[in-house]
């Protein structure tokens, strides 16, 4: 029997790779004789940049940068061995604690540019830069990363906006950098999310709440982002707000288009087909995925909803170990994939190892 293990981070407990080895165990448990193939995922988020490493090899570096706020911190960049980079924004501006509404309107992406300026400025033969976007605290629709690289963000005055996504209420103009990045290095952005720019399941709307943003925070957010929209396509001719992934990252999807000339895809492909997962689901009898809370937006582009729907394509059966489910029985049944949720007495690890056992002995026994 082979079982592979796909999972996610559970967020705030469990590495994508901890949850695996501690699935691995489970099954191991349920069958000593299995076969167990480990490929821990990402869709953009957190574990990103770790998990194209592991696929494709290459090594580790850092560069000082700003974090949201402001505050330098020291991120990571992996410089993989066919010639791209690749890093997460969640290490440059990812949620950390609870964010108060005041830093949900500030919050910048300023240290994303500066991450890209350090890898064209690199000495190193690259072809192209992979961001995974998610898990971001910001909503500013990628301008500090624009204002990193020399984009400037004017108001009917001409002056500089202040950072975040609210200032943007205030947009008049956008300028061009003087001096752009290397315009030979592809930008690719790994988007966690299909979500557009406004809208109820826009950057705002729907996950502005999320990094600390209350209704009246949220209102202004998303005004910011319906100027942003209209200014870049009156000013620079590109159409965002309808692109999918647009309002991945708080608009940084959206942002990376406008600003860098990016492509922006499912993050989840990219590590997919980094890791081989097709082809690893054909040889598998069973998989296994999982992620810290089931939702509706697992099924919009995560980690959970893309395994699920893939193993059910190819009629592989699939389990979800989680530690929540929020998502409706329509959109479990749909992708047919069974739930194991995990005993908050246990505590995570052997939680896992042990929903992993029993979701392994509803589907085969």
């Amino acid at each position: 029997m082979r079982i592979l293990l796909a999972p996610d981070t559970f967020k705030g407990t469990l590495s994508a790779t901890e949850v695996s080895r501690a699935m691995a165990r489970g099954a191991k448990l349920y069958e000593p004789t299995a076969e167990i193939d480990i490929a821990p995922m990402s869709d953009g988020g957190r574990g990103f940049a770790g998990r194209m490493l592991a696929a494709i090899g290459g090594e580790t570096g850092s560069v000082s940068v700003e974090d949201q706020t402001g505050r330098i911190i020291e991120a990571e960049i992996a410089w993989l061995s066919d010639r791209r980079a690749a890093f997460d924004v969640a290490s440059v501006c990812g949620l950390r604690g609870a964010p108060t509404p005041d830093e949900a309107l500030r919050a910048s992406t300023f240290g994303v540019g500066q991450v890209l300026l350090h890898a064209a400025r690199s000495d190193r033969p690259l072809t192209s830069v992979i961001i995974g976007i998610g898990d971001t605290a910001t909503t500013d629709g990628g301008t500090g990363a624009a204002r990193a690289v020399g984009w400037r963000f004017l108001d009917r005055a001409g002056a500089d906006l202040a950072p975040g996504g609210a200032a943007l209420r205030a947009l008049a103009s956008i300028v061009r950098p003087p001096d752009p990045p290397d315009p030979g290095l592809h930008i690719v952005g790994g988007c966690d999310v299909s979500s557009g720019l406004l809208g109820p399941e826009g950057a705002a709307r729907r996950f502005a709440p999320q990094k600390g943003a209350g209704s009246r925070e949220v209102g202004r957010l998303e005004a910011g982002l319906e100027r942003l929209e209209v200014v870049i396509h009156s000013d620079l001719g590109v159409a965002v707000g309808a692109l999918s992934g647009a309002g991945a990252g708080g608009g940084l999807g959206a942002g990376l288009v406008a600003f860098f000339g990016a492509t922006i895809g499912s993050g989840f492909d990219i590590v997919a087909e980094a890791s081989r997962i097709d082809e690893r689901l054909a040889r598998a009898d069973v998989v296994l995925t999982g992620e810290g809370a089931l939702d509706a937006s697992s099924f919009a582009g995560k980690v959970t909803g893309r395994v699920a729907r893939r193993a059910h394509a190819m009629g592989v059966p699939c389990a979800v170990i989680t530690g929540r489910v929020e998502a409706s029985p329509e959109q479990l049944s749909h992708v047919g994939i069974s739930v194991q949720t995990l005993d908050p007495l246990e505590g995570p690890a052997p939680g896992v190892s042990k929903a992993t056992q029993r979701a392994l002995q509803g589907l085969l026994d």
